[in-house]
This record gives C-alpha cells, structure tokens and sequence, in this order.
C-alpha cells in the first residue's frame, strides 16, 4: 500500500523519486525482479495487477517510433497505415529496458494514478492487493492481439483487439488464425475453470508470428505459411463486465451472443473488414499531432495520456 501511494500522490511527478525512501526501495525490487525474468536483455513488459499503462509515452520517444515504423509500410502513409505505424510504436514503448524508465511511465500514467486511487480508497473497507507483474518482452504484430468472451465456460465470441485499424493481413488469414485461437483455448481453459463467477471471463490471447511476418507484411493480403504461427501466449484474463471494452462487440446490442442466449456451436469471430474513416479521431490529442506531424507544446506534455478510451484498443 505504501508503494502505490507513492506512485498515486507523485503523479506527472516522476523526477523527484529519489527523494521518496519507498520508491527508491520500489525500484530496487521490481530492477531485480526484471534483471530475473529478462535474462536475454530483451526488456520487459511491466503492469500492475489491474492495468498496463498503455496510455502514457513520452511523445518525442513515440514520433521517433511512429516514423520508423511507417517508412516500413510500403510508403503507404493513408490515416489506417498511420494507425498501424502507431500501434507498433506504442507497443515497442511499453518494452521497458529497467525499473527507474518504468516508475517513470506509471506516475505518469492517468490509467495508474486512477487504479491506485480506486485501491487506496478501498483499504477501509476491504483489502485490495495490488501487484506489479513483470514478463520478458516479446515481439507481437499489432494485428496478433485478440480478445475472445468466455460465458459459462463456453467460448462464445472473438474480436480482434485493435478494433479501429483494418488489418489486410489479419483478415486474409482469417481461418487460419481463428483455428489457432480455438485450439489455445481448449488447452487452457481447465486451468481457468471455476476460478470466475460462473464460469465467466474475458481472456485476452497474442498470437507470436515467425521473424518473417513483420511490418512489412501487415498491410498485405497475402497467406500466411502452415508453420508462421509459433505460440499463443495469454496476455490476462478481465471480468465479464460492462467495464472491460468489447472491441467490435456491443454489450447492449450483442448481447444475446455475449451470453450465449442462443446455444450456438459457433464462435463469433469478428474482424475489422475494411478501413475506418476517421478512425485517428478517436486518440489522445498529443498522440494525434504526432499523426499529423505537427510540433508539441507544453499543454501537449501535461496532457499526454489523457483521452478517448478507444485509443488503447486502435
């Protein structure tokens, strides 16, 4: 508790670490942690038990990324190429190389600074444990994310996690890859019975793709080999409320698929079909200049990670 409440009240302030004794000592735990599970030196991927801080990068660092990744793309420069070339760019930002660059990132995170504010209220009443988990870095195409509706224990639903971009390569591969998320969750699914309220979850899933299937592809239409599918990793699992996004599912209007109502064999499997115009509307503003190029100020700064909601899920 102490720890979060440092992270908490020294939010937007991550330069006077060192003078807190907790965080200094937070640091130093979570670095030997990260020195454990990265052993490759690949960086890793920080969160707490609840959350990543997906919605914070320093801007100069995500312009830098988000160039790099899209001359990558063919020279395509459309707003759903921009889109692509920004969800590489913030997922490559999350890869933290040590403990201090990642304070850094969680006091500046509002997603973080609201989570920890939630469980520091909450000790009166009841005991909220909150973690930082840490997991060696791997390399995932940002059309390889998915977000699959477990009812009673039954898979019912699957949405590609990036609801906002049109993913050619995605949709080419469709069977492909929904056969492959089927089979990931019939061999895990009995680690999770029984653990959730009736047998009800949403479990996030990442595809890992050979080297060969890379930004360069991404926008392509085109089959994937029999063996670029390498592992199928879990990303978390999140309760079966209203709260956690559905993606390209409404939990008013889909609502009889999410719950099953009809019994269906099948697995609703839904995909972004073509692009969404307007779509880079829905980002943080900062994050929106950076798709336009334009220069920074300081109400910029202030404002980094703050924003739609849809943005973590472009």
């Amino acid at each position: 508790a102490d720890a979060f409440e440092a992270i908490q009240s020294n939010h937007k302030h991550a330069n006077n670490n060192n003078n807190n004794n907790t965080l200094v000592s937070l640091q130093e735990r979570l670095q030997s942690v990260m020195h454990q599970v990265d052993s490759n030196n690949h960086g890793c991927f920080v969160k707490t038990s609840s959350r990543s801080a997906k919605d914070y990068a320093d801007l100069n660092k995500l312009r830098d990324k988000f160039n790099a990744n899209l001359s990558l793309l063919g020279g395509d420069e459309s707003e759903n190429a921009k889109m692509v070339a920004m969800s590489y760019a913030s997922m490559q930002l999350l890869r933290m190389p040590n403990a201090a660059a990642t304070l850094v990132v969680l006091q500046n995170s509002e997603r973080i600074w609201h989570d920890m504010k939630l469980a520091l209220a909450a000790q009166e009443e009841m005991k909220w444990e909150e973690s930082l988990v840490a997991r060696e870095g791997i390399d995932v195409e940002p059309d390889m994310e998915f977000r699959c509706f477990i009812s009673n224990g039954k898979l019912v639903a699957i949405s590609q996690y990036r609801h906002l971009v049109h993913f050619p390569r995605l949709v080419h591969n469709r069977e492909m890859i929904q056969s492959a998320l089927i089979k990931a969750y019939e061999n895990i699914h009995s680690k999770l019975d029984a653990i959730f309220p009736e047998n009800d979850y949403i479990l996030d899933l990442a595809i890992q793709l050979d080297a060969s299937c890379s930004a360069a592809s991404i926008l392509k239409a085109e089959t994937l080999s029999s063996d670029a599918i390498t592992k199928v990793w879990v990303v978390e699992v999140n309760p079966y409320f209203e709260t956690t996004d559905g993606c390209l599912f409404s939990w008013d209007k889909d609502k009889d698929i999410l719950l099953d109502v009809d019994g269906s064999s099948d697995v609703h499997f839904r995909l972004r079909e073509s692009t969404a115009k307007g779509c880079s509307s829905l980002i943080y503003g900062p994050w929106q200049k950076v798709l336009r190029n334009e220069n920074f100020d300081n109400e910029d700064v202030l404002e980094n990670g703050k924003g739609e909601v849809s943005l973590l899920f472009f």
